[in-house]
């Protein structure tokens, strides 16, 4: 283990970048270069949120989630 950072300046640096935004920037570059490779526009125009797979503070069963899926 002799090849990494220290576990504190590791982690030093990840709250840095994630302050300046450099991991948002890196993700947004990589979508972009992946868009355009497929041959569609870099910046997407709609997003589509499944709400059947998004659970809830208000009540996961009320809002879709369904009783089969259910775990206490």
């Amino acid at each position: 283990m002799g090849d990494l950072l220290p576990r504190d300046a590791a982690y030093r640096w990840y709250r840095t970048w994630t302050a300046a935004g450099v991991f948002d920037r890196i993700h947004t570059a990589l979508r972009d270069q992946a868009r355009a490779q497929d041959g569609r526009d870099p910046c997407p125009s709609a997003a589509v949120l499944d709400a059947q797979s998004i659970r809830t503070s208000e009540g996961g069963l009320e809002r879709g989630y369904g009783q089969e899926n259910h775990r206490p």
